[in-house]
């Protein structure tokens, strides 16, 4: 397991649309050696940080019911029991 790291500044941010229609725009936060994501969720602007856990395979955020794993161009978002694909 390792970390990827994202980006070499101190935040970068990106839009992703989901398969069932959803908007999200992520903001990469980085200080020190630890790095999360923010994400905003569409019209209702509601956020959540999630920070980097370890991952075999791309960059993957977690807390709780919570999880957003990306690889390449895709990603998938885990909100509790739903769970969608999201494409940049």
């Amino acid at each position: 397991m390792f970390f990827l790291t994202l980006a070499s500044s101190a935040c970068s941010a990106e839009d992703y649309l989901c398969d069932d229609g959803a908007q999200l725009v992520t903001e990469y936060r980085r200080s020190g050696n630890f790095q999360s994501v923010v994400i905003a969720f569409g019209v209702t602007q509601e956020t959540i940080e999630l920070p980097q856990v370890p991952s075999a395979d791309g960059a993957r955020f977690s807390a709780g019911v919570n999880e957003f794993w990306i690889k390449g161009s895709q990603a998938t978002l885990r909100r509790g029991s739903k769970v969608v694909t999201c494409k940049r």
